[in-house]
């Protein structure tokens, strides 16, 4: 259990600003999912259109800090240091576990008119590093469909080992689909060529 409750996190990075959004973003981030609504489909869950609704994202964005206070989940959006009321994308930690596990999931979208751009790993690149700094997890898992190159892709360039396939992994798009299985490690994460020389680290348990 955490022993404090660390401030929401504002991310920069060259070209990115990552946030806990506030609720006033609701209907900003409702905009986002509906304009990518199409180009994410293959890879989410079935969806009524209450989750294209500006209602539901207050109320999601309301619970997503009460977890990150918690210490259950971090899920953080991407916003243009150009315009920070705007949304490129967004990212999750979630599914904790600690003890001998020590590990959580990673799961990522992106907005459909900057694909190729690079953003997504720039950004997850700097909450790879935070959530494993905050929280002192081990493990990161991250998993993609295999028709899903790109984010394949953005996993091997940011140092994801293929651990395993998974048949009828997860029920996406109505659905069951396959994914490969991939991790990182902590002591990998910092041993990288381009880590910074010193990472603070927070002790097991902290969050």
């Amino acid at each position: 259990m955490r022993q404090t409750t660390p401030s929401v996190p504002g991310i920069n990075t060259q070209r990115l600003s990552l946030r806990v959004l506030d609720p006033e973003y609701a209907q900003i981030c409702a905009d986002y999912a509906l304009r990518n609504r199409d180009h994410h489909a293959a890879s989410a869950p079935s969806r009524s259109d209450e989750y294209y609704r500006g209602e539901y994202w207050g109320e999601r964005l309301i619970n997503a800090q009460k977890r990150f206070e918690e210490g259950t989940s971090i899920e953080m959006f991407f916003l243009t240091r150009e315009d920070p009321r705007r949304i490129i994308g967004n990212c999750n930690f979630d599914g904790f576990s600690f003890g001998a596990f020590q590990a959580c999931y990673l799961g990522y979208n992106l907005d459909k008119d900057e694909v190729g751009n690079g953003y997504m790993t720039e950004a997850l690149d700097a909450a790879i590093s935070y959530a494993f700094d905050l929280t002192g997890i081990h493990r990161i898992m991250a998993n993609y469909m295999p028709t899903n190159a790109r984010s394949g892709n953005v996993l091997k360039r940011l140092g994801f080992r293929v651990e395993g396939y998974a048949r009828n992994y997860s029920r996406l798009n109505g659905a069951w689909q396959d994914h490969i299985l991939t991790a990182m490690h902590s002591d990998e994460w910092n041993c990288r060529s381009d880590a910074p020389a010193s990472t603070p680290r927070r002790p097991n348990g902290y969050y």
